[in-house]
């Protein structure tokens, strides 16, 4: 079992490291125009996060595979987007609340010293994160996301989930499952828009 668990934890690493390489590669050749702020704020939660749970379970890092990765992966990312991209910190309102609700987090944690409540606070945070993305493809005539990036994704939080579940962790099963589900929305909403793309080009 121990074998398979730490399987699960290098393909859950893999594939993360596959969709960032896509999504940097994409971003050099200016087939993507990310914004700076959007994974600044990520960047930060995700920090908050996996530093929050290393501390709540005393580096049970295989088991939290998708978080510690998440984090690494996503300051990966940003550097690489400011790198490439040379685009100013320009933040809106719903960022600007995203950043200040971190800062909160990391207050109350040092304020209750609960590492474990603020890992939740952090991870309902993220969840918020996904608000603007789907509400970005609920209003969208045409795709402007990425399936394959996201489908890996995906595929990262199912395979994480087995060497969570297997440890009985629960900050790391919340994180898999909360992963899955948000993930898996903005699949079906994407699959939704190719369809009708597809549709369209064949009314042509």
């Amino acid at each position: 079992m121990e074998n398979t668990i730490l399987y699960a934890a290098v393909l859950t690493f893999v594939l993360l490291l596959v969709e960032s390489t896509y999504y940097i590669y994409h971003t050099y050749k200016k087939n993507i125009q990310p914004t700076i702020a959007t994974w600044l704020i990520f960047a930060v939660a995700t920090f908050i996060s996996a530093s929050s749970y290393m501390v709540a379970t005393e580096k049970k890092w295989m088991e939290g595979v998708l978080i510690v990765s998440d984090s690494l992966f996503t300051f990966l990312t940003l550097v690489f987007v400011f790198l490439f991209t040379k685009s100013k910190f320009q933040f809106n309102a719903f960022q600007i609340f995203y950043l200040t609700s971190a800062f909160i987090i990391v207050a109350l944690w040092i304020f209750t010293k609960s590492a474990f409540y603020a890992n939740i606070l952090v991870q309902l945070l993220i969840a918020l994160g996904y608000i603007p993305t789907i509400e970005s493809l609920a209003k969208a005539e045409k795709n402007p996301e990425s399936l394959f990036a996201w489908s890996l994704t995906f595929a990262a939080g199912a395979v994480s989930f087995y060497p969570a579940y297997q440890g009985g962790n629960t900050l790391s099963i919340l994180y898999s499952i909360r992963s899955m589900v948000l993930i898996g929305i903005l699949l079906v909403m994407i699959l939704r828009l190719k369809r009708k793309e597809s549709k369209s080009e064949k009314n042509v």
